[in-house]
């Protein structure tokens, strides 16, 4: 799993080369990884290394699936669904992600961005601000409110 996270932190801050050597380097260990690392890993891998989105969107499903409390999986679902335009699956699985565990900055930030693919920017908002009264630190949380700002022109 180390290898994996290593790979999102890359893939986060745009070293795709550094980001899929790791996420490789987890794929080929996947096998000394518990049953819900190995999801994480087979999606991180499809998504960031060979770039199937398909697959991705699948492995994630089938990971919310088999661990519905699980807020990676809701999470990582919730943003795939928007890269497919499906930004209603994308708010679902945002809120899922939020029900799971209300203190993961990912499931708000998914949310909002969801939103605002829809054109909710209240509801986007709204979701920035319950985020920020949790104190929450996350670039996202920077970033939206100027989206908003732009898009509400």
């Amino acid at each position: 799993m180390a290898y994996a996270f290593l790979g999102r932190s890359y893939g986060d801050t745009w070293e795709s080369a550094r980001a899929a050597q790791s996420i490789r380097k987890a794929y080929q260990l996947r096998k000394r990884a518990s049953d819900r690392e190995r999801f994480f890993i087979t999606f991180a891998c499809d998504f960031q290394v060979t770039g199937n989105l398909e697959k991705a969107r699948r492995t994630g499903e089938l990971w919310a699936q088999t661990y519905p409390r699980d807020r990676d999986a809701h999470a990582l679902l919730s943003g795939i669904y928007q890269s497919f335009g499906q930004y209603e699956k994308g708010v679902q699985e945002g809120k899922r992600a939020i029900e799971a565990d209300s203190n993961f900055p990912p499931g708000y930030a998914n949310l909002a961005w969801a939103y605002v693919l829809l054109g909710r920017f209240g509801e986007a908002g709204n979701a920035i601000q319950e985020a920020s009264e949790r104190k929450f630190e996350f670039p996202d949380f920077i970033l939206l409110p100027y989206y908003i700002a732009f898009f509400k022109k």
